[in-house]
This record gives structure tokens, C-alpha cells and sequence, in this order.
């Protein structure tokens, strides 16, 4: 019934033709689970079949003024390179960061193109040039498929724990930081709130993806566990934006929320990413029946009724939710009456399996 609910309520959106290498550019760019992104010039049987499918295509677009990969690499500062992927050839089933196809594979791409490349005006550079083609061979029943890179994927490895100055003991993996950024739809100039943020591997994530966003950290644990000097130098040596503040603190203060709230400016904030505390650290204290998911949406509603809201309209909560084996996410998840109460709508849930024994939901809630 939620799934139906879900279909009834998605929206076709329809996108001009010419902003479409736009998204589909900036989309990638952000997304940690897409490598790379190619669009497609040329499928054929030969290299050589492949060079003069693209010239004849290029004398077809002259009469239309539809520009070309040639017409383009006519420009003499445009930089370019050319390399060859195979991907059925059952001992080489991966070439990239590890892996390159041999030399002599790319000298025989090179000499069946040489009628396309011989067009071509600007300098070769290995090395990020302006222009990389790709040949791919034996991807989804193709033969031969010329392309060109449009767009990297996000580098998660850059945010690694093992890369960074401050860690704790189970620190959030930067793929799945990135993913709730996205599914919290953060956008440059966004203000981003980590209620639970240890070692602030979400907002770490979320400066790599939106620049100018303005994100604040809320931890309890002191300087002795959370070395929050380290935590700022990890943003300063990657030339990341900084969080605007760390605030040592418990969320459920109403003080400790509004000096989160005065550090943007005061306002709401647009979205709230975390990764409560799992098993001893899951109640913040012994007489405490709530959890701290439950909690962050009490203190949500407490907000609002107050006239200090602390996620805006449209605003999104996305948070990790743990389940063990026999449990049902239902069971983890506050009730509809509090989440009425707060005004928020569950959007979606996703499953990811930690274990035999364990998962976390991915949930998402949207402010009403």
C-alpha cells in the first residue's frame, strides 16, 4: 500500500532537451554510487567503423548547425586523449585506477581511428585533458562503443576514516554520508544540522557536495572522546568549508538547540542529517524509555509550538535506523500521533544489511 501510495504520488517532470547534459552532469558529480558518466557518439562492428560513423554524422550536423565532438575538438586549445576499456575478456574484467589495458590493445584503437583523430586540432594530454574518449568493447552487447566522459562520480575515498584526524570508534562510511545527503536533497546555501555528528562524517559530506552550505555539529561527548580541533582541520585540509559551529552539548536542551539555530543566523534549518547512536549509547540515559530518534522529534515539536521551529517547511529529517533480526522497522520508528504532533509525513525507508543479524533502515521524514 506504500509503494502505491509512493506511485500515485511521484511527478513526471519534463526536462529541455538542452539542460538535460546540465543534470545529468551536476547529478553525477554528487552521487557516490555512479563511477562515471558517458554520453554516447558512435556504436559500430570496427574502430574504423566507429571513426567514419562520426564523420558522416558530423557532415549530416553541418547542414543542421548541430554542434559535434569534431567541430568541437576543432577548437586548438581543447585538449584531448583516447583510451579503450574492454569488458568481455574473462581475465581482464576491470580496467581503471589498478588495471590498464594494454598499450598495444590502445596503439590498435588509436591506428582504427586515425581518419576521426587526424580532425581533431587541439593537443594530446593524458593527464585531464578537456576532452576524454573512451572505447568500450563488449558492454551490453555492443561490439564497439565510442564515447565521451561527461562527469566523475563523488570521491568518497577523499573523506575516508582512514584519511582523517578525528575518528570514532564506528564512524558513519563516507558512501553512506553522501547518499543521505542526497536523499535530504541539500542544496548550496542549505543550513544543515547533525544533532548526533561525532566526528562530522555527514557534514563532511555534505561540503563536498554543496560548497556554501552553512552545517552545524551537536555532540555530547567531550573533547577527550570528539577532538573537535581535529574535526575543523579535517575540513581545512581538504579546502572544505568548515562547519560554522561544533557545539559541545546535549540536543534534547532547548538552549543547546537555539545556540545551533544562532550560529546560522537563526531560522529553521533546511535539513537534518544523522546517525543516532546505536546499542549502550541508544538511550541517553538509564530512565529514559525514548530513543534518540524519538527524542529529536519530540524536541521538533516542542520547537515548533514554541514559534522557533527548528526544520523548516518542506524541510527534511534523514536519519539511521536500526533493526535486529526479528524486529520490525515499525517497532523502531516513533508513532504516527508523535509524528503528527511534529508535523512531519514518513517519505521513505530504505534496508541496508549490516549483518546476519543486524540492519539499518535509511528514513526519510518531511516537515509538514
Amino acid at each position: 500500500q506504500q509503494q502505491q501510495q509512493q506511485q500515485q504520488n511521484q511527478q513526471v517532470v519534463v526536462v529541455p532537451p538542452e539542460e538535460k547534459g546540465r543534470i545529468f552532469k551536476e547529478a553525477t558529480k554528487r552521487c557516490s554510487l555512479v563511477r562515471e558518466l558517458y554520453s554516447i557518439i558512435a556504436v559500430g562492428d570496427s574502430f574504423e567503423q566507429l571513426a567514419q560513423e562520426v564523420l558522416i554524422s558530423t557532415s549530416r550536423n553541418k547542414k543542421s548547425n548541430n554542434s559535434t565532438i569534431i567541430e568541437r575538438l576543432m577548437n586548438e586549445s581543447l585538449s584531448w586523449c583516447v583510451r579503450f576499456r574492454e569488458y568481455n575478456n574473462e581475465e581482464s574484467k576491470r580496467f581503471g585506477v589498478s588495471k590498464r589495458s594494454s598499450m598495444k590493445k590502445e596503439r590498435q584503437v588509436i591506428d582504427g581511428l586515425k581518419l576521426l583523430l587526424q580532425e581533431f586540432r587541439g593537443p594530446v594530454r593524458l593527464k585531464d585533458p578537456d576532452c576524454t574518449l573512451y572505447v568500450f568493447q563488449g558492454l551490453n552487447g555492443a561490439k564497439l562503443m565510442l564515447v565521451e566522459k561527461i562527469a566523475s562520480g563523488a570521491s568518497t575515498q577523499t573523506i575516508a576514516p582512514n584519511t582523517r584526524q578525528c575518528v570514532t570508534n564506528t564512524p558513519l562510511c563516507p558512501l553512506s554520508s553522501f547518499i543521505m545527503c542526497n536523499v535530504g536533497r541539500i542544496r548550496e546555501g542549505d543550513r544543515i544540522l547533525d544533532p548526533y555528528s561525532g566526528s562530522c562524517s555527514t557534514l563532511l559530506a555534505c561540503a563536498k557536495i554543496a560548497s556554501s552550505a552553512q552545517t552545524v555539529g551537536i555532540e555530547l561527548a567531550d573533547d577527550e572522546v570528539i577532538d573537535r580541533g581535529a574535526i575543523i582541520a579535517d575540513f581545512n585540509t581538504r579546502g572544505l568549508a568548515p562547519p560554522v559551529a561544533l557545539i559541545r552539548g546535549d540536543c534534547t536542551d532547548c538552549s543547546v538547540r537555539a545556540q545551533a539555530q544562532n550560529a546560522i543566523g537563526g531560522g529553521a534549518f533546511d535539513v537534518i542529517l544523522t546517525d543516532p547512536p546505536y546499542g549502550r549509547r541508544e538511550k541517553l540515559s538509564k530512565t529514559d524509555s525514548k530513543t534518540p530518534l524519538q527524542q529529536l522529534i519530540e524536541c521538533i515539536k516542542k520547537d515548533a509550538q514554541a514559534k522557533r521551529p527548528l526544520l523548516r517547511r518542506g524541510g527534511r529529517l534523514v536519519v539511521f535506523v536500526p533493526t535486529n533480526i526479528g524486529e520490525n522497522l515499525i517497532d523502531n520508528l516513533p508513532s504516527k500521533s508523535e509524528l503528527d504532533s511534529a508535523g512531519l509525513k514518513m517519505i521513505s525507508q530504505t534496508e541496508q544489511p549490516l549483518s546476519l543479524t543486524l540492519s539499518r533502515w535509511l528514513v526519510v521524514f518531511e516537515q509538514g
